[in-house]
């Protein structure tokens, strides 16, 4: 019986009852002669395809001459073939879904398959603070590098706002802001997971975002 992205809880409720047999002991049990049987237990849970079979035929074995034997012994066939493909798409949003999360500003990725681990980017300020900060940011991009991929935003021409909005939108697990606090030494670190804003020591941060990848 064909339930997939079926809704109605009444015929997930029907069918379990049907394919389970009340007399069976295996309990969601794999064994293919209480399956085959009806004394198996179906148990229907909500799924995420993020793969699909697709069915060849022959069309490539008859090219490359991929036969087998019949059981007469005489007649060759073409094998028949299929291919298993991962969607790529897919995975990408079963992982939000189920380890990363999102929220109003975007994507929030877990740190092992996030596009970058780091996004620095400068604070807003006028033209003679801006070129201090972009040789922050770079010195600071440089140094997470040997550690992390690192992403530096050199948009210099673009609005803080817009970069820290996008920063968080394709979600990077941390954003370095070096902006009006690099004349105290220290820098503004964003947890993108919790949004939590800290400014701390530059060295501080670095130990702790370098410490954190060995």
């Amino acid at each position: 019986e064909t339930l997939v992205g079926s809704d109605d809880e009444a015929a997930l409720e029907g069918a379990v009852e049907r394919y389970s047999g009340s007399e069976c002991q295996h309990a969601g049990c794999s064994c293919a002669a209480e399956a085959s049987a009806g004394r198996g237990t179906l148990h229907v849970k909500r799924g995420i395809e993020v793969g699909q079979a697709f069915l060849l035929g022959t069309k490539y074995s008859e090219c490359f001459q991929a036969l087998w034997q019949e059981p007469d012994g005489r007649t060759r066939s073409p094998l028949y073939m299929a291919c298993f493909g991962i969607g790529v798409s897919r995975v990408m949003a079963a992982t939000i879904e189920n380890f990363g999360g999102s929220d109003e500003s975007g994507i929030i990725w877990p740190t092992a398959i996030a596009p970058f681990d780091v996004a620095v980017i400068t604070g807003p300020g006028n033209k003679s603070a801006q070129a201090g900060f972009q040789e922050h940011a770079v010195r600071l991009a440089e140094q997470l590098g040997t550690a992390h991929d690192v992403l530096l935003d050199d948009r210099w021409g673009e609005s803080f706002g817009r970069r820290l909005a996008e920063a968080k939108l394709i979600g990077y697990p941390k954003i370095i802001v070096a902006g009006k606090h690099c004349a105290q030494g220290n820098v503004e670190v964003i947890d993108r997971a919790t949004l939590e804003s800290r400014v701390m020591p530059e060295g501080e941060a670095m130990a702790e975002l370098i410490g954190r990848s060995q």
